[in-house]
């Protein structure tokens, strides 16, 4: 692994160089493509696989950030919707709250350590802390059964099933990948639905 590691930073900085502003999604395409070829073309196929592939760029990243600074070279500014080379004047931007997500990403442990399961619980803390009571009601089964429809899924998907069939609409639809949004949103929509569907069977 820590082979592939000086592999993707070497990529890195030559993709990186030119200073032209990137998304998370185009910089893993172009790393899953010739000449390099880094990450697998299923890299993002499971949410395990997404958390480590995100995991392992981010961390070169931030490498690639302190290995910048110190040469000179400017402030790489690193999220997942803007990553680019910029002028060392904008290291002031680096604050408390971007050490602490740095700290985070240099801890190779989160990696090593981190299993599908909380990957999954992860996910649930994030919608939990956007919702509340009455958000995670139980769906009108009317509401299920448009869903399930919608992602042409049977009415006894199980949910392994059923968070595959969204993760693979999701990586052809987002709109951060060239997708259709409104069909990107009615997606998650759905998804939620049968969220709270799942968690009102498992109690």
């Amino acid at each position: 692994m820590r082979f592939e590691q000086t592999l993707l930073l070497d990529a890195l900085k030559v993709i990186l160089a030119d200073g032209k502003s990137r998304k998370e999604f185009e910089l893993l395409q172009a790393l899953q493509e010739p000449p390099w070829e880094i990450f697998a073309k299923n890299a993002l196929t499971s949410e395990l696989q997404l958390f480590q592939t995100h995991f392992t760029l981010f961390h070169c990243l931030y490498q690639l950030q302190d290995i910048w600074l110190s040469d000179g070279e400017g402030y790489l500014k690193i999220s997942a919707l803007h990553i680019q080379l910029m002028s060392e004047d904008s290291v002031n931007l680096i604050d408390d709250g971007e050490q602490k997500i740095k700290a985070y990403y240099n801890d190779w442990r989160h990696f090593s350590e981190t299993t599908e399961r909380d990957v999954e619980e992860l996910l649930d803390r994030f919608w939990s802390a956007f919702g509340n009571l009455a958000y995670w009601a139980i769906p009108a089964q009317e509401d299920v059964k448009q869903a399930l429809a919608f992602f042409t899924l049977p009415d006894n998907a199980p949910w392994a099933q059923i968070k595959r069939c969204y993760l693979k609409f999701q990586l052809h639809n987002h709109p951060d990948r060239g997708g259709d949004a409104q069909l990107s949103k009615a997606a998650a929509k759905h998804f939620d639905v049968l969220k709270r569907q799942e968690k009102a069977v498992i109690g």
